[in-house]
């Protein structure tokens, strides 16, 4: 059985605020930032997985990825 919506939801938060706490210690100000960033599109990747059995670590770290293979892409907009 899956998480429910909610539960779902709180746990991505506990993810995410856990590697924001990481980010803010990479020594590497624009590694830092470009983390901060991405972490801020986390709730558009869970939207997409709506209907979906999703782990909370794999919404979040699919999201940095996909984050930071678009982030030079003029199309995408931050």
């Amino acid at each position: 059985m899956g998480r429910t919506l909610p539960s779902l939801t709180q746990a991505i938060k506990e993810e995410t605020e856990r590697l924001r706490r990481v980010a803010e210690r990479v020594r590497d100000e624009r590694l830092r930032e470009k983390l901060l960033k991405a972490l801020d599109h986390t709730r558009e990747l869970q939207d997409a997985f709506y209907d979906e059995i999703a782990d909370p670590q794999e919404i979040v770290l699919l999201t940095l990825i996909l984050y930071m293979c678009g982030e030079d892409d003029k199309r995408i907009h931050h």
